[in-house]
């Protein structure tokens, strides 16, 4: 990871890194929390069916940062792809 506090900045998606390896490690941590957050969410909703508590639904504007979130991934992975380092 570049250790430059503004790397990247003014880039259309920050999530690109200078280097192949770079990119992919903010993937990855971004693949991770998508997967934390329905897999949270999965756990309430079937543990709904018993009553018990949990995290609120997901609003409108949480769907919509998840969606961006996701799409930035796809940009940075089509960006490596189109680097050729991959």
């Amino acid at each position: 990871m570049s250790m430059t506090p503004n790397a990247g900045h003014g880039l259309r998606n920050p999530i690109i890194g200078d280097t192949t390896g770079d990119t992919l490690y903010q993937v990855e941590c971004c693949l991770s929390f998508i997967s934390r957050v329905h897999e949270d969410l999965a756990d309430w909703q079937g543990a709904m069916a018993m009553q018990s508590g949990g995290p609120d639904a997901m609003n409108v504007d949480q769907h919509r940062g998840l969606a961006l979130l996701i799409e930035c991934v796809r940009s940075a992975v089509l960006h490596e792809m189109e680097r050729g380092d991959a």
